[in-house]
């Protein structure tokens, strides 16, 4: 008889360690999101021959960079408030 093997991490991978095929290793999150926006969302990913991840993560980049400017613009605000 042949003893079974236990389940485990993946060689060289550490327990605990997250990653998403074909993506960096990164943070998983859970949100909710409207189902037309999803289904769009589903739809541009098949599309751009990407993951729903990876439409995701470039999403959120871009909304925040979008928004980077608003920290600049509130430093410049307070600095004059300042003077």
């Amino acid at each position: 008889m042949t003893a079974r093997k236990k389940p485990g991490p993946a060689p060289n991978q550490s327990i605990g360690a997250k990653s998403i095929s074909g993506h960096t290793i990164g943070m998983k999150v859970a949100v909710s999101i409207p189902d037309p926006v999803f289904n769009e969302a589903e739809q541009l990913a098949r599309r751009m021959n990407t993951s729903r991840s990876d439409l995701y993560a470039r999403a959120l980049a871009a909304y925040v960079g979008d928004h980077a400017a608003d920290r600049v613009t509130q430093a410049i605000n307070d600095v004059v408030d300042a003077v």
